[in-house]
């Protein structure tokens, strides 16, 4: 196996790089609030605004194995980078809108769950499908397909494969 796995599961561009765009500005929210000699200027404001922006996403696609979506994409770390400058340019008008940011976040870090969700809902779906050979939309075998062929559904196969008992009465007769 690979040290890093080819992407499955994609999340929509649109949806990574509003996740990023809020990080940043969250982050340069938090930067641009440091007083007096602690005050950061441009550069660090920008800083703590990518980090945070694409923190998330890059801890997340090494967790799981997979090649950074932030690493293979220049809209990430300009997202970030706008995201956070205006963040600080605007800081004053964010401040107010800081519950409306954080509501935000909030949705965009459910929706990732979501998609995260219901592929992993659907893994046993697809091994009914095949195992049945039921008829499915012209779209579907690919993801079928790169389902099946993830490293966690290979070893979840393997291990079910090399189960030795057997419930008879749930059995198929083979006829």
């Amino acid at each position: 196996m690979d040290a890093v796995n080819p992407p499955v599961f994609i999340i929509p561009l649109w949806a990574a790089l509003t996740a990023v765009a809020l990080g940043g500005v969250q982050g340069a929210l938090f930067a641009s609030g440091f007083q007096g000699q602690r005050r950061l200027d441009l550069l660090g404001v920008a800083i703590i605004g990518i980090l945070l922006g694409m923190g998330g996403g890059l801890i997340r696609d090494l967790l799981l194995g997979l090649t950074p979506a932030t690493l293979q994409n220049n809209w990430y770390l300009l997202t970030a980078t706008v995201a956070s400058l205006v963040g600080m340019l605007l800081s004053g008008i964010f401040q107010r809108l800081n519950r409306a940011i954080v509501l935000l976040d909030a949705v965009v870090i459910g929706l990732f769950g979501a998609f995260g969700t219901a592929d992993i809902m659907f893994a046993p779906v697809v091994t009914r499908f095949v195992t049945y050979s039921l008829p499915v939309a012209r779209f579907a075998p690919a993801y079928m397909n790169a389902v099946l062929q993830h490293p966690f559904m290979q070893d979840w196969i393997a291990a079910a494969q090399e189960e030795d008992w057997v419930i008879q009465q749930f059995e198929m007769d083979q006829a």
